[in-house]
């Protein structure tokens, strides 16, 4: 039997303020093998992103236990953390937190910064391009991985909002 890739055993999660406790979390069990997909979906509010972090290694339960690839998280330091969330985790901020001044290459391939060797480097920038889009042709692909992330939004009729 296959262990699990993610794996959430009894996972809660509340908020403490002086005022009082929210309860976000309450017992949540799920399994995630390697190549499965998975969507969490319900109504603003529920908990969804909470979850995601949590999974995500970026936010701790209040009980419970993820698992990811059959090693607690609660057993790592915060520098086996930024490891794994560096080399295993890909997260997708809600909110975008892009570069401007970097193309869409170059804001994918920020977190491969901290490797160490030019071989890392090298590969993670082959990864990076394959990781774009396998969707679209070559030649696409290759012209939107050159251009800014202002030229991307605008190449698109749309505008980056004011931060």
């Amino acid at each position: 039997m296959t262990v699990p890739l993610v794996e959430l055993r009894g996972i809660a999660k509340r908020f403490e303020s002086l005022a009082q406790a929210t309860a976000v979390l309450d017992g949540i069990d799920l399994k995630i093998d390697a190549g499965e997909s998975v969507a969490v979906v319900g109504p603003s509010g529920c908990g969804k992103s909470t979850l995601l972090n949590i999974i995500g290694a970026l936010l701790p339960s209040s009980a419970g236990e993820v698992l990811f690839d059959g090693e607690a998280l609660s057993s790592m330091d915060p520098d086996s953390l930024a490891g794994l969330r560096n080399r295993e985790i890909g997260y997708v901020f809600q909110q975008h937190h892009l570069l401007p001044q970097c193309t869409a290459l170059e804001n994918v391939l920020i977190p491969t910064l901290v490797q160490g060797s030019r071989t890392d480097r090298d590969k993670a920038h082959a990864r990076a391009r394959e990781l774009l889009d396998p969707r679209v042709n070559e030649a696409l692909r290759n012209q939107l991985a050159e251009r800014t992330v202002q030229e991307v939004v605008a190449g698109q009729g749309g505008a980056l909002p004011d931060e």
